[in-house]
């Protein structure tokens, strides 16, 4: 995938989190992009790291939400 490609893919993506109900189910694609990039030395934006950042951790907050205590 080209610079340009993986550029377009990410803003897409960003668009469709902040757009979609279930956004901890895309951050597994955001992290994948992410990685990609800092593969190929691009600079990825610190929205999207923040962002990836903040979805993890939604994640991971409710696979705890209905444990039993």
């Amino acid at each position: 995938m080209t610079s340009q490609q993986m550029e377009y893919e990410l803003s897409d993506l960003l668009e469709r989190i902040e757009e979609s109900s279930d956004r901890t189910s895309l951050q597994p694609r955001l992290h994948r992009v992410i990685i990609e990039m800092d593969q190929k030395r691009m600079a990825v934006p610190i929205r999207a790291r923040r962002l990836n950042a903040s979805l993890r951790d939604e994640a991971i907050e409710a696979q705890f939400d209905n444990m039993p205590v």
